[in-house]
């Protein structure tokens, strides 16, 4: 164990500078929800759940971020209890009935389901019970109507779940908790539940034939993930005389613990950006827990090694099990708590959504991918945004022409990107500072030349280059960093050797960090990314605002830090508008660079509503004020509004329900040419350029409603905040 596991801390210490800083992996709750719990992530970010008001028949579905749903589909065969995502979309799900359980499959999304196998009192007992390897579904059944040995199968489908034919039987247990598909193709089985019928068991051969991991109590798993080849699990132990742990077990069978538990472990997910989250249970009886412990916890770890208490589920009932799982990650790089039996939510039950960020003891933001758990045929991951990309034997590959990926991270300023590049046969690079088209770009190609480039509005400058001949046999580590100020300083560094420096007098706004490929076949691992999250550029004074709306006088207007044009007034700590034109300008000059955000609602005959930043044009250029909002008949809009009228910049199309509230954000930057960029629940979803305003010296933020005239409007706001 100590070679493997040297060659992992080795690997997770040389990744860049920034890494040998201390690291910790914060966790934010930013969503709470107890009306749904949820069900499954699809391949295409859209969420599943079950809607607690309904009937466990219908399946629900999300497709912004588990923020609302819609009724998707219904299931034929009792109410569903698990469902599994596979990476090419299709949905399959266990289903109960008074005659059993039954496995149903879906090719469109949930809307239509068919019955597929026949499972009787066999069941799933989470979502990894189902997992994926080489073309081949597989799926391990469980049971608990006895206590004693008995026959339990592993079903295979070589058609994507159509059919299905047992691939493996076991006697000697009395069921599978989980399958799990190891990047090396490898499949491990977690088999329980006594200390002599728990066993971690790994095939070679697609299922056919097994040999033992690890059997007895701490080989008692319900969920595991591969780190460096390893199984790292936190063990399903609820009595004495052994504790639970979370542990790495190596396929030879030794084992490390890592961190004593509070109590029995059922689920470990990987968070976008780096980092670790594990869940434990409160079970109604064991002796393992502390005294007074009756909570469910999280723990998070940034590195799978060094772990921490992030949070505590104090249980409601005695007589049931308190629950605190993670099992998927959305496309805005949250990741979902599903929570049971706790205090933490109205009812008990239902999920929270966790915005976690691996950062660095200087408080920069960091994001790690070693790209040895993505999709096989889609992107690297929840944690990234690009086309054209997909992963083979733990590396990112590019799979089209000029394709750049980002990391799904916050707007970075100053950067540090590293990544290792493996095959050195087509042009390949990193890209810093990435925002729309724009980027610099640390570029190597074949022809023996290693460049730092420009992009900005679809046009490139080369900035500096110079001879560089790579091994073709060998791995060689890129690295661009880009510290920002008046002038951008840009460097070019190859296996720790600094190769190029570079200067910027017009910097390219603060932006996300990737990779670029120049054709299909770049082949890219270990990838990471340092950085701050603000610029460095100089900026004139200013200030930031918030309002909660909870000081405002509830019967007139939002109160003395407005200028208010309609009806506003309060209610509740949001702020009202009952106009069919309102606008709402907060008292407050902030600089060209202005970042403005609310929650809106559409409410009565609302037809619009959104952020507005105001910006206080130059003496050639009038006076303008640029807006993102929702549309009533489903979409968000990014315009553009001067005395010559309203121009609309962007559209698309999103679900907009009323009685619902989306939290909207604009960013303007003031510079020449004026740049734009919205976003829509937490995701980037418009940007745009106006070349007409040139440099823009600063204004005002609000917000902006609008219906037709002569009817009820109502549109609803909170959390108002603008700044620089």
């Amino acid at each position: 164990m100590r070679g493997k596991l040297g060659g992992w801390l080795a690997m997770l210490c040389s990744v860049t500078v920034a890494s040998l800083r201390a690291e910790t992996l914060q966790v934010n709750v930013s969503h709470n929800e107890s009306g749904y719990v949820l069900r499954a992530v699809g391949a295409d970010g859209t969420a599943y759940a079950l809607n607690l008001a309904r009937g466990s028949s219908e399946l629900w579905a999300s497709t912004d971020n588990a923020r609302t749903w819609r009724l998707r589909g219904t299931s034929p065969t009792g109410g569903f209890k698990q469902v599994a995502a596979l990476a090419d979309g299709v949905l399959l799900a266990d289903t109960q009935s008074s005659s059993g359980f039954t496995l149903v499959r879906s090719a469109d999304g949930g809307a239509s389901w068919s019955p597929v196998l026949a499972l009787g009192r066999y069941r799933l007992l989470t979502p990894r019970s189902i997992d994926e390897a080489g073309g081949t579904v597989y799926l391990a059944e469980y049971q608990d109507f006895s206590n004693e040995n008995t026959l339990t199968r592993l079903w295979a489908s070589e058609d994507r779940g159509r059919s299905w034919a047992i691939r493996s039987s076991f006697a000697t247990s009395r069921h599978a908790h989980a399958v799990r598909a190891a990047p090396d193709g490898s499949l491990w089985l977690m088999l329980g539940d006594r200390p002599t019928q728990s066993a971690i068991v790994r095939s070679a051969d697609g299922g056919r034939s097994w040999s033992t991991v690890l059997a007895g109590e701490e080989a008692r798993a319900v969920d595991g993930l591969f780190v460096d080849g390893h199984l790292l699990y936190g063990q399903d132990i609820p009595d004495t005389p052994l504790l639970p742990w979370i542990a790495l077990l190596s396929p030879a069978g030794s084992l490390s613990r890592l961190l004593r538990l509070p109590g029995p472990s059922y689920s470990v997910q990987r968070a976008a950006g780096g980092g670790f989250l594990l869940g434990t249970t409160r079970e109604p009886v064991g002796g393992v827990y502390a005294e007074g412990d009756v909570s469910a916890h999280l723990l998070a770890s940034p590195d799978g090694l060094s772990w921490r208490f992030a949070s505590s589920h104090p249980r409601i009932s005695s007589s049931d099990y308190a629950r605190a799982d993670s099992w998927w990650v959305l496309p805005s790089g949250e990741a979902v708590l599903s929570l049971r039996n706790v205090q933490t939510l109205p009812g008990g039950r239902g999920y929270q959504l966790l915005d976690t960020r691996l950062v660095d003891d200087a408080g920069r933001r960091l994001f790690r991918d070693s790209f040895a758990s993505c999709p096989l045929t889609q992107l690297p991951g929840p944690g990234w945004i690009g086309t054209g990309w997909g992963c083979r034997a733990g590396a990112a590959v590019a799979s089209g022409n000029d394709a750049t990926v980002r990391a799904r991270t916050e707007v970075l300023g100053p950067q540090e990107v590293a990544a290792e590049l493996r095959e050195l046969s087509i042009p390949s690079g990193l890209i810093a500072r990435a925002s729309g088209s724009a980027h610099y770009r640390l570029q190597w190609d074949p022809s023996g030349r290693l460049a730092l480039w420009r992009r900005a509005e679809g046009a490139e400058q080369l900035l500096t280059s110079r001879v560089c001949s790579l091994a073709a046999d060998r791995t060689h580590r890129l690295r661009i960093t880009v510290t920002a100020g008046s002038t951008a300083r840009l460097e070019g560094w190859v296996d720790d050797a600094l190769l190029l420096t570079a200067e910027d007098p017009s910097p390219l706004p603060a932006g996300q960090g990737g990779l670029w490929a120049g054709a299909a076949g770049a082949r890219w691992g270990a990838f990471s990314l340092a950085g701050s999250n603000t610029d460095t550029s100089p900026e004139p004074p200013s200030q930031e605002v918030a309002d909660d709306f909870d000081s405002c006088t509830s019967s007139t207007d939002l109160g003395p830090l407005w200028q208010l044009t309609g009806r506003w007034y309060c209610r509740s700590g949001r702020a009202r508008s009952e106009s069919p034109a309102g606008l709402a300008l907060h008292r407050a000059v902030l600089p060209p660079d202005i970042n403005v955000q609310s929650r809106v609602q559409l409410n009565g005959d609302a037809q619009h509503a959104g952020v507005v930043a105001r910006a206080a044009a130059a003496a050639s250029t009038p006076e303008r004020w640029y807006a993102v909002r929702i549309a009533r008949v489903g979409r968000v809009e990014l315009v553009r509004r001067d005395s010559g009228g309203e121009v609309l910049l962007g559209s698309v199309a999103r679900t907009v329900r009323r009685d619902v509230s989306y939290l909207l954000s604009l960013r303007v930057q003031g510079r020449d040419p004026v740049r734009l960029e919205a976003s829509f629940a937490g995701q980037p979803v418009l940007s745009a350029t106006d070349a007409t305003a040139r440099q823009l010296t600063g204004g005002a933020a609000g917000l902006v409603s609008d219906g037709p005239a002569g009817f009820f409007v109502r549109t609803q706001f909170d959390d108002f905040r603008a700044g620089p």
